[in-house]
């Protein structure tokens, strides 16, 4: 199963799910592509302030849906079910030793984005 070697991007959702575990957290797919693309939700409070909260906020959610799928297919993660049956991700043996990834940056850098600012174009 390792002789591909795995992207940047994989080892980084790997160790977010590693990091949210070590706080005593489990994800369902939905929830982690929701803290990974930073967006605020009232599950999502604790994660706010977390360096790894929104790294990835530019890609689109199919993308991210589609490298958490790989991950799951790969055997890098696996499903473990609630007792009302919701999915959680959790790491397999092979996810926890590729979990490696530690220096979370936001995409632009910033925790806050600039207010937005609109530009018109003015005739002469």
């Amino acid at each position: 199963m390792e002789t591909e070697a795995l992207r940047l991007s994989y080892k980084k959702i790997l160790s977010v799910v590693r990091l949210l575990r070590l706080e005593g957290y489990e994800a369902t797919g939905e929830g982690l592509a929701r803290i990974i693309r930073g967006i605020e939700c009232q599950e999502n409070l604790p994660f706010v302030s977390e360096p790894y909260f929104g790294y990835l906020s530019s890609i689109s959610k199919k993308k991210l849906k589609n490298k958490i799928t790989y991950l799951v297919n790969k055997g890098y993660l696996r499903c473990s079910y609630s007792r009302d049956e919701r999915e959680f991700l959790v790491l397999s043996e092979l996810g926890e030793r590729n979990a490696t990834f530690t220096k979370f940056k936001k995409a632009n850098g910033r925790k806050d984005l600039p207010e937005v600012r609109r530009i018109s174009k003015i005739d002469y």
